[in-house]
């Protein structure tokens, strides 16, 4: 599982975290499902799956309530999953692959992925939004590796770009306790990140320890291929270990005893190291504002989607004049 830990475990989390998310708003519609055996279930079907083949593991769906508000009960899930059944044994997803274009349908789930971000903007504070496009950079850096680039560039987009996913999940949550002042939570955050990177879990092609991997590293970049020598000869150089598990390692734990110097600060010199922010104080709530108030537009509902925000003369803009 080496070449894939660093995409198993965050799309196991997010599976996780999105079935608690499925079983909240099932609840909220009335039907209190017990946690436990939902997930176990959920777990152990998935294993099953994998065992017979499925790539993809079973969930549960999202889509609870309304189909609660159309009447669906169990034969509707049954009949569903009866349809799926048959159209996988007919062939027709395969025939669907090979007529649409990837051209057609690779834009179309990125725009997808982008709607879901605009989901996020609904329920996080707008002090946090700017994570939201922060963590999609990980993605775009998977995307340009495969590019035709070497030396330095290279090195660099294939560290931020290998293990994207979990990558783009540690550094966010980084950035969330560094937004909020929670200096401690950010360096332990940064602690649990460097453990990952000394396992070669993120930023490199597989966990590997073998032939001093973790000295050197399986990213090369920096240094030209070759040198040439006095005699006219060309020698192959010594490659640049640019980012290697060890100086990963104690990057992140350099960067977590910055955040702890911060929490000393923080601690000792209350009057100019402000306190940590909570989510519901006055203090959120003014920082939200704030957020809200430097942007040109308001991201968050179809209504008010190109909506001015107050400087650029929206509702509820202080009207400044030159005497």
């Amino acid at each position: 599982m080496g070449e894939y830990f660093g995409i198993v475990l965050p799309v196991a989390i997010g599976a996780s975290a999105s079935g608690l998310m499925a079983l909240t708003s099932a609840w909220n519609a009335g039907d209190p499902y017990p946690i436990g055996e939902t997930m176990i279930t959920d777990g152990l079907f998935t294993i099953i799956g994998a065992i017979f083949g499925s790539p993809m593991g079973t969930v549960i769906y999202f889509g609870h309530p309304i189909h609660k508000k159309i009447g669906g009960k169990a034969a509707f899930s049954f009949a569903n999953g009866f349809i799926y059944l048959i159209l996988c044994l007919s062939g027709a997803f395969p025939f669907f692959i090979d007529a649409i274009p990837a051209v057609a349908y690779g834009p179309t789930i990125f725009v997808f992925g982008l709607m879901l971000c605009e989901e996020c903007t609904k329920v996080i504070p707008q002090r946090h939004h700017v994570i939201i496009f922060f963590g999609l950079f990980f993605e775009w850096c998977n995307y340009f590796k495969s590019g035709n680039m070497s030396g330095e560039y290279k090195a660099g987009v294939d560290f931020m770009g290998l293990s994207s996913i979990l990558s783009s999940m540690l550094w966010c949550c980084i950035l969330v306790y560094v937004i909020d002042r929670k200096w401690l939570h950010a360096s332990l955050a940064c602690c649990v990140t460097a453990i990952f990177a000394a396992f070669m879990i993120i930023h490199q092609p597989m966990v590997d320890f073998r032939d001093d991997k973790f000295w050197k590293g399986s990213v090369l970049g920096g240094n030209s291929p070759n040198i040439k020598l006095d005699d006219g000869k060309l020698l192959e150089k010594e490659p640049r270990y640019s980012v290697s598990p060890l100086q990963c390692t104690l990057a992140y734990l350099l960067l977590a005893a910055v955040c702890l110097v911060f929490w000393a600060l923080q601690k000792n010199f209350p009057k100019s190291y402000p306190p940590p922010i909570e989510q519901g104080s006055d203090e959120a709530k003014e920082e939200d504002d704030a957020a809200a108030a430097a942007k040109l537009t308001h991201i968050g509902s179809l209504e008010n989607w190109w909506s001015k925000g107050p400087q650029a003369g929206g509702s509820g803009a202080k009207v400044v004049t030159e005497a």
